[in-house]
């Protein structure tokens, strides 16, 4: 079972009920919250709220896109022709107008929604009954691809947390050799002014700066993240995203910090990977679950 699940996916299933084809199709992208719109046939829109509930509960966040067609043959008779309305809105328009094309007017008509007397109530319940095995099979077939979608997400991420571990290794052995550097630079750069200076003062204000190049701390935070990144990866559930986004975001803060505070060539080439490697990351856990 893989830890991640993608919020892109898709499903189709159909069925036949009282000899008409029905056809439920599903699609899923990307999205914040959970955002549906749906296109269903005339007698089944009074069901809306109830398929909205059923599709909710099985896929939870994305961008869906449902949609329940009747097939070409079966468009017609699920609903009965009102012939008294189409005959007098016949009539009607041969009086007032004549040497029309009476195929024409009539093919117009049809199209009209008032010629079509709806299928009762308790048609639709039942009908509405018949399609929720429907609508579970297709909202299966979702979660099926967006559990293929999220392995190759799970692999690709993992990837690139091993990057940024491997990098911050780097970061953290060259760090102590850095500070040597800036030290003896330092040292260097004030022997001349050195027995002007208060030896006590000097010896301060050299420990406040190297305190403030010191990236000890940004390092074991960015350790840190980067294995609850994983945990929660590993962790229970199926909704990971919008927290696995979060931490991405922290992990972002730490490897920004370490690379204001460098003053390293070597570091910051690290630090430009570890962000290359942690965009990649906040891309795919963008269409995590």
């Amino acid at each position: 079972m893989p830890m991640l699940y993608s919020m892109t996916g898709y499903g189709k299933a159909h069925t036949e009920i009282n000899g008409t084809q029905y056809e439920v199709e599903i699609k899923s992208l990307n999205s914040k919250y959970f955002d549906l719109q749906t296109r269903l046939p005339n007698g089944l829109r009074q069901k809306e709220m109830d398929f909205r509930k059923m599709l909710e509960s099985g896929l939870v966040r994305g961008k869906i896109t449902f949609q329940i067609t009747l097939d070409a043959s079966s468009e017609l008779t699920a609903r009965k022709l009102n012939r008294n309305v189409l005959q007098n809105y016949l009539n009607e328009i041969n009086e007032i107008f004549t040497g029309l094309n009476q195929s024409e007017i009539i093919a117009s008509l049809l199209r009209h929604p008032d010629i079509w007397i709806q299928e009762s109530d308790e048609d639709v319940e039942s009908v509405y009954k018949n399609l929720i095995p429907v609508v579970e099979k297709a909202v299966e077939e979702v979660t099926v691809f967006r559990k293929q979608e999220g392995e190759s997400i799970e692999k690709d991420i993992r990837q690139r947390l091993s990057e940024i571990g491997n990098y911050l290794a780097r970061v953290e052995s060259l760090a102590p050799v850095r500070l040597e550097k800036i030290k003896a630079k330092l040292s260097e750069s004030i022997k001349s002014i050195k027995d002007q200076a208060d030896e006590n003062r000097f010896e301060q204000e050299l420990i406040y700066y190297l305190e403030k190049l010191d990236i000890n701390e940004e390092i074991i935070r960015l350790k840190n993240h980067l294995n609850y990144f994983e945990k929660t990866m590993n962790g229970p559930g199926v909704t990971k995203g919008k927290k696995l986004n979060f931490i991405a975001q922290e992990m972002g803060r730490e490897i920004n910090t370490i690379g204001s505070k460098a003053n390293d060539a070597g570091i910051q080439h690290l630090v430009v990977q570890m962000k290359d490697a942690l965009e990649k990351i906040k891309e795919q856990s963008g269409n995590v679950l």
